[in-house]
């Protein structure tokens, strides 16, 4: 019958730590209790009613990170056993990440004030992931925006699919033309 896997975050196809991720079957027919084990670990099975299955585990600090494996070992009320089960029937998936991405960060910029305003200042931000290849940047203020005169520091946080994040910062000086000619002549501010 059917089977398919979800996990409790809200992109169910990515769970990390602490995420329960639950496998969903029906039998072709009435059965036992079958033996389930999920993310390496033996979890007890709960009938939902009819032919309707579900097992669940928690995605532990020794958990693989990967893609969540299960099997279903069951038989019919006979006795006699039916295949394993060891491949969803919708294609569904869960990919475990326990990890969070890396930021890369600028060191601290300093410009000078192009006017009044400030500087426009850009700048790259970007990170990785031991799993997730497109881990979410984002960074306030953003690249091209106009700074103030003064310090300000930009942080950054960058977010895996399965939720795991990273958070760093950066600090933007802009000079006005005045200080940054004291900054050369004299050597300080």
């Amino acid at each position: 019958g059917p089977v398919n896997l979800a996990s409790s975050n809200a992109n169910v196809a990515w769970a990390q730590l602490g995420a329960a991720v639950t496998a969903h079957f029906t039998a072709s027919e009435p059965i036992k209790a079958p033996g389930v084990t999920l993310l390496g670990v033996v979890t007890t099975a709960v009938n939902l009613g009819g032919n309707q299955w579900t097992a669940t585990a928690t995605v532990g600090a020794g958990t693989d990170e990967g893609t969540a494996g299960f099997t279903i070992a069951f038989s019919d009320l006979a006795g006699n056993a039916g295949s394993v089960a060891s491949t969803t029937t919708d294609a569904s998936s869960v990919t475990l990440d326990k990890t969070a991405p890396m930021l890369s960060l600028p060191a601290n910029i300093t410009v000078s004030a192009a006017s009044a305003a400030g500087a426009v200042v850009t700048y790259s931000a970007s990170a990785t992931d031991n799993i997730d290849s497109a881990p979410v940047v984002m960074a306030t203020p953003s690249s091209g925006s106009v700074f103030p005169i003064g310090t300000t520091t930009v942080n950054a946080t960058a977010t895996d699919a399965a939720g795991n994040s990273a958070a760093a910062s950066f600090d933007v000086t802009v000079h006005t033309a005045q200080q940054s000619w004291r900054l050369f002549y004299f050597g300080t501010t």
